[in-house]
This record gives C-alpha cells, structure tokens and sequence, in this order.
C-alpha cells in the first residue's frame, strides 16, 4: 500500500518572495486543494529557486512548488529537507498564497509568532489540564484514596499539575511520533530503487494525479539557435533541402526553453522539426498532418515510454537514424487520407493546436501505471549508464 502526500505544481512566472505573501495569480494557487500547503525550496546563498533534489531548474517548465496535503507534514518534509541539503531553505505558502513560515539550517521564521507563541502556551495548558484529568480518572481506580480537584490547592497539587504537563506532552510526542512513522511507511515504495518491484504500489498511487507541469497553451517566439552540434544540424539541413523542404524559421518556446527550427514541404504535405531541448538534446521530427485532425510522425529519438494520442500516431527510429531514413520511414509508412498542407501562414497555429490537443487528452487521461514504470526504468538505465562512464 502506498499513499502520495504530495503533488508537483507548476510555479513559473510566480515564484513567491520569501517572508511575503503572494497576492497574483498564479497557476499553482488555483491547482491547491483544501487543507494542502505549498512548500517551495531557494537557494541559500543566491535565494533562486530549487527542486527538493536541490537542483535549480534549466527551464521555466522546471520551474515548481511541491503541494503537501497537511501543515504538519509540509513542517517535517522541510526539516528534513533542509538537513539533507543544509546550501538551502524551505518556504511554506496557504492556498490563498499566505506567507506561513521559512525554515533554514539554523533558524525559523513564522508569520504571527506572538500570536503562535500565546497560541502555543494555551496548548501547554491544555495538555497540562488533560494529563491531570488523566491522573485524576486513574487513581479513582488505581488509589484507596482516590485523588480530587480540592487536592490541587493542597501542597501537592505542584507535582500532580507538573505530573499532568509531563503527561500530556509526552501523549503529544508520542501522536506525532506515530503520525511521523504512518507518514514515512506509506511513502516507503516512493523511496524504493528506481525500476524495483517495491515501487509498483507508488506507480499505480501516482498514476492518479495528472502531470500539470506541462503548460497548456505555449508561446512560439522567433529566435536564433546556437545549435550544440552544429554538423549535426547542417547534416540535417542539407537532407531537407535535397527533398526540396524550405526553411520556415527558427523559434523557441517561451514555456519551456526548447528551440525549434521549421522546414515545409507543401507538396508531399510534410512539415519537418528540428529540435534543441534543453535537456533532452537534439533530434529531428517530420510529420504529417490530415484534414479529419489526425496525425503520423517519424523521429529520431528513443521512445520516451509515453503513449501517443490515439489519432497521433509517431515512429521513433532511435538517434542513430539519419534524415535520409526518418523521411523515408515516413513516406513508406503513413497512412493515406487528405493532407493537410502545412504553408508560411498556419503551420505556427496548427503546431500550438496539436500541441494543446495532446496535453488536453493526457490531463484528461491521466498516466498509466505502466507508463510511468516505464519512465523510471528508463531514467534508471541513463543513471547507471552516467555512473558507468564516470572516471
């Protein structure tokens, strides 16, 4: 069995200021639910953001907040965050975008403390008054003379009062306690090996919530690429033009920092992509589309484990494959039906609507069990292989 205490936000464009509430919009607020709090990680030194790797973010995409389903668990998974990674501090956050505390390596900072701080005498009291209610039911059992309130204005009323405090705080520790060790034996398969069976309860915990990071609407901006293998692009370049493709343009997307440079071939309605991602690299992606909003793509890359669009149907060919190989895949493989051919004039909007269509039928799918397996063992093999090539 596993539970999910958590869930990843986009934040991009409203990262809040530390010690300050946040009073814009912002997407991560309208994507909270009842009760959760948001937990944002900084770096100590520069105060820019981080993940709870303490990685900074390569990409407005990457940009996030981590929504957490109570307070008193967004308190320890920030203690504990900030003792694993002491270069940074955690920030806590309401729904509404209200300031709550800011926890560092040596210090913590709350919004009211005088209120906390009368808030959190009342408590003692309150224990204090529980613990002796305690005492007093169990020597009515307990004691030939049994205990009563008038006992409490005699001399040892002090040892039965600091009796009740000591009872009732160590019931309070004792609760958290237990709340702490369910919290950690529902989260264990999240901490499993990546691609071990022990994670398969945290796939299928995890397939419930959709990916939100991924924006919806996307921004295409003329740009100029540095390409990072320059032969690789002009190798590319040069297919295109053989097979009689015209550059379209080069453009990034604001969203998430990935270049792509266009090239059409209105005459066998196909649209070819080049594309620069930040992290991912390089690959080239020719596709085309159909009248009845279909679609049949041929790229150069691994599979990434995500299962297509039902009416997006895509080959990849591995980053070995040549341009030569990824046209010619396609020209052998697609299916027939009325094309439609890609011009100067709508080729930037029938990307975005493609791109938007995908992201809508995932959100409302949601992911499988199954592809988010996939996605592990995938990471884990690059992982191993990063660690194999290390001196």
């Amino acid at each position: 069995m596993a539970k999910l205490y958590t869930r990843i936000l986009p934040a991009a464009g409203a990262i809040p200021k530390p010690g300050e509430d946040l009073t814009a919009p912002a997407l991560w607020k309208d994507y909270m639910r009842a009760g959760e709090v948001a937990l944002f990680c900084f770096d100590e030194a520069t105060g820019e953001l981080r993940n709870m790797r303490g990685v900074a973010p390569r990409s407005p995409f990457l940009q996030i907040c981590t929504a957490v389903r109570s307070y008193f668990i967004a308190r320890q998974l920030a203690q504990g965050l900030v003792l694993l990674h002491p270069e940074m501090f955690c920030v806590l956050y309401k729904k509404n975008g209200k300031w709550l505390e800011t926890q560092t390596r040596t210090s913590l900072r709350r919004c009211n403390e005088g209120f906390r701080r009368a808030l959190w005498l009342l408590q003692l009291l309150a224990l204090t008054v529980a613990g002796l209610l305690v005492v007093l039911a169990a020597s009515q059992v307990l004691q030939p003379k049994p205990v009563g309130w008038r006992d409490l204005a005699s001399p040892a009323g002090f040892p039965l009062a600091l009796l009740g405090l000591v009872l009732g705080v160590s019931t309070k520790y004792l609760v958290e306690q237990l709340r702490i060790s369910w919290w950690a034996r529902q989260s264990k398969a999240a901490l499993e090996p990546l691609g071990s069976p022990g994670r398969e309860p945290f796939y299928r915990e995890l397939a419930k919530n959709p990916n939100l990071l991924v924006p919806l609407e996307i921004t295409m901006q003329p740009t100029t690429i540095t390409w990072p293998q320059p032969s690789q692009h002009e190798d590319w370049a040069c297919a295109l033009e053989e097979n009689k493709f015209a550059p379209a343009g080069q453009y990034v997307i604001a969203e998430t920092r990935t270049d792509l440079e266009f090239w059409l071939n209105p005459d066998e309605g196909v649209t070819a992509c080049m594309v620069n991602h930040p992290s991912r690299g390089m690959w080239l992606s020719v596709f085309t589309r159909y009248e009845d909003e279909s679609s049949f793509a041929v790229a150069n890359k691994d599979w990434p484990g995500l299962d297509p669009h039902p009416a997006a149907k895509i080959v990849y060919l591995g980053p070995e494959a040549s341009a030569q190989q990824v046209l010619e895949t396609l020209r052998s493989q697609r299916p027939l039906g009325t094309r439609h051919a890609p011009t100067q004039k709508n080729f930037l909007e029938d990307y975005k609507k493609g791109w938007r269509k995908q992201i809508e039928w995932r959100r409302a799918r949601g992911r499988t069990p199954e592809e988010i397996k996939r996605i592990d063992e995938r990471r884990a093999a690059r992982e191993k292989a990063a660690s194999q090539t290390k001196p």
